[in-house]
Protein backbone atom coordinates (compact mmCIF):
# COMPACT_ATOMS: atom_id res chain seq x y z
CA UNK A 1 0.00 0.00 0.00
CA UNK A 2 2.79 2.29 0.83
CA UNK A 3 4.31 1.49 -2.35
CA UNK A 4 1.04 2.15 -4.24
CA UNK A 5 0.91 5.61 -2.10
CA UNK A 6 4.43 6.58 -3.53
CA UNK A 7 3.75 5.55 -7.23
CA UNK A 8 0.54 7.64 -7.25
CA UNK A 9 2.43 10.52 -6.01
CA UNK A 10 5.37 10.10 -8.25
CA UNK A 11 2.85 10.26 -10.75
CA UNK A 12 0.64 12.89 -9.68
CA UNK A 13 4.37 15.16 -9.74
CA UNK A 14 5.51 13.76 -12.60
CA UNK A 15 1.80 15.33 -14.35
CA UNK A 16 2.69 18.06 -12.35
CA UNK A 17 5.63 19.22 -13.68
CA UNK A 18 4.40 18.09 -17.07
CA UNK A 19 1.34 20.57 -16.29
CA UNK A 20 3.91 23.11 -16.09
CA UNK A 21 5.55 22.66 -19.10
CA UNK A 22 2.64 22.50 -21.05
CA UNK A 23 1.81 26.19 -19.08
CA UNK A 24 5.25 27.92 -19.79
CA UNK A 25 4.87 26.69 -23.38
CA UNK A 26 1.92 27.97 -23.95
CA UNK A 27 3.08 31.47 -22.28
CA UNK A 28 5.61 31.25 -24.82
CA UNK A 29 3.53 30.88 -27.33
CA UNK A 30 0.55 33.63 -26.25
CA UNK A 31 3.64 35.79 -25.76
CA UNK A 32 5.03 35.36 -29.80
CA UNK A 33 1.37 35.98 -30.76
CA UNK A 34 1.24 39.11 -28.65
CA UNK A 35 4.33 40.28 -30.44
CA UNK A 36 3.56 39.28 -33.76
CA UNK A 37 0.02 40.87 -33.25
CA UNK A 38 2.05 44.44 -32.01
CA UNK A 39 4.23 44.05 -35.47
CA UNK A 40 1.18 43.95 -37.49
CA UNK A 41 -0.42 46.64 -35.81
CA UNK A 42 2.89 48.55 -36.15
CA UNK A 43 3.08 47.76 -40.28
CA UNK A 44 -0.36 48.32 -40.48
CA UNK A 45 0.13 52.16 -38.64
CA UNK A 46 3.15 52.31 -41.51
CA UNK A 47 1.01 51.49 -44.41
CA UNK A 48 -1.57 54.09 -43.69
CA UNK A 49 1.26 56.54 -43.06
CA UNK A 50 2.61 55.87 -46.50
CA UNK A 51 -0.37 55.98 -47.99
CA UNK A 52 -1.29 58.99 -46.48
CA UNK A 53 2.18 60.97 -47.56
CA UNK A 54 1.19 59.34 -51.08
CA UNK A 55 -2.01 60.61 -51.54
CA UNK A 56 -0.94 64.29 -50.19
CA UNK A 57 2.09 64.05 -52.63
CA UNK A 58 -0.12 63.21 -55.35
CA UNK A 59 -2.68 66.24 -54.05
CA UNK A 60 0.41 68.36 -54.37
CA UNK A 61 1.27 67.35 -57.87
CA UNK A 62 -2.03 67.78 -58.96
CA UNK A 63 -2.11 71.37 -57.96
CA UNK A 64 1.14 72.21 -59.61
CA UNK A 65 -0.19 70.87 -62.71
CA UNK A 66 -3.05 72.95 -62.00
CA UNK A 67 -0.76 75.84 -61.51
CA UNK A 68 0.96 75.58 -64.86
CA UNK A 69 -1.90 75.11 -66.41
CA UNK A 70 -3.01 78.62 -65.32
CA UNK A 71 0.57 80.29 -65.94
CA UNK A 72 0.34 78.11 -68.93
CA UNK A 73 -2.91 80.21 -70.19
CA UNK A 74 -1.87 83.42 -68.44
CA UNK A 75 1.16 83.07 -71.03
CA UNK A 76 -0.83 82.06 -73.95
CA UNK A 77 -2.95 85.22 -73.16
CA UNK A 78 0.01 87.62 -72.76
CA UNK A 79 1.43 86.13 -76.08
CA UNK A 80 -1.71 86.52 -78.03
CA UNK A 81 -1.82 90.77 -76.49
CA UNK A 82 1.74 90.92 -77.28
CA UNK A 83 1.11 89.79 -81.06
CA UNK A 84 -1.66 92.01 -81.35
CA UNK A 85 -0.14 94.98 -80.31
CA UNK A 86 3.29 94.26 -82.68
CA UNK A 87 0.57 93.86 -85.37
CA UNK A 88 -0.74 96.90 -84.15
CA UNK A 89 2.56 98.88 -84.24
CA UNK A 90 3.43 97.52 -87.56
CA UNK A 91 0.26 98.67 -89.19
CA UNK A 92 1.29 102.23 -87.10
CA UNK A 93 4.71 102.59 -88.41
CA UNK A 94 3.09 101.53 -92.24
CA UNK A 95 0.44 104.41 -92.21
CA UNK A 96 3.30 106.88 -91.13
CA UNK A 97 5.48 105.88 -93.82
CA UNK A 98 2.42 106.19 -96.14
CA UNK A 99 2.35 109.60 -94.43
CA UNK A 100 5.89 110.45 -94.85
CA UNK A 101 6.11 109.01 -98.44
CA UNK A 102 2.84 111.09 -99.41
CA UNK A 103 4.49 114.21 -97.87
CA UNK A 104 7.28 114.06 -99.96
Amino acid sequence: EVYAKEEALASAIKLKNEKTKLQDAIQIEVKAKEEALKSVIRLKNDNIRLQNALQNEAKAKNEAIHKLDLETKSLTECKKEATQLQNTLEAESKEKEMAVHNLE
